[in-house]
């Protein structure tokens, strides 16, 4: 094989495993299921269970846009960014209202991840910190979870 050749192969070789890499690895459908639990002094207070469908776009140089749309709820996005196989998801507030019995608990946290693309899986491993309210806006305390996992599975476009 000449030169030229050689270096067109080379050429091509590079393009395509750039192209493979970064957003253009996770764009795309995906069919998803999100599963782990909100902790508030020990107890279970939110099982993160949600299953629907995940579309990422790619949303300029390195940044993704992540819109989930699960069967029960409402759709929700997340921005993020993807570097080679890694997703990095930037912080997201949430609030959930939470009645027991005569009161009404109030959950205002932060979500943020980090996932990684195996073999046309993407896993994602999400992190929740932030605090519990009464209805009088006294802190109880604080809430964490770092188990809140989701699993997508690419779909077939």
């Amino acid at each position: 094989m000449n030169n030229k050749a050689l270096i067109l192969v080379a050429a091509f070789v590079a393009a395509v495993v750039a192209s493979c890499s970064g957003p253009d690895l996770f764009r795309g459908s995906y069919s998803y299921r999100t599963s782990g639990c909100i902790y508030f002094r020990g107890i279970t207070v939110v099982d993160e269970e949600e299953t629907g469908q995940l579309t990422i776009a790619k949303n300029g140089g390195d940044s993704v846009l992540l819109m989930f749309r699960p069967i029960v709820g409402e759709i929700y996005y997340m921005r993020g960014t993807a570097k080679g196989d890694s997703l990095f998801l930037n912080s997201k507030s949430k609030q959930l209202h939470i009645p027991i019995g005569e009161k009404t608990y109030y959950l205002e946290y932060e979500a943020s991840g980090k996932g990684k693309m195996t073999d046309g899986t993407l896993l994602v491993k999400r992190r929740c910190k932030g605090s519990v309210y009464d209805s009088d806006g006294t802190v109880l305390g604080n809430i964490t979870s770092d188990e809140i996992l989701t699993m997508g599975v690419r779909n077939r476009e």
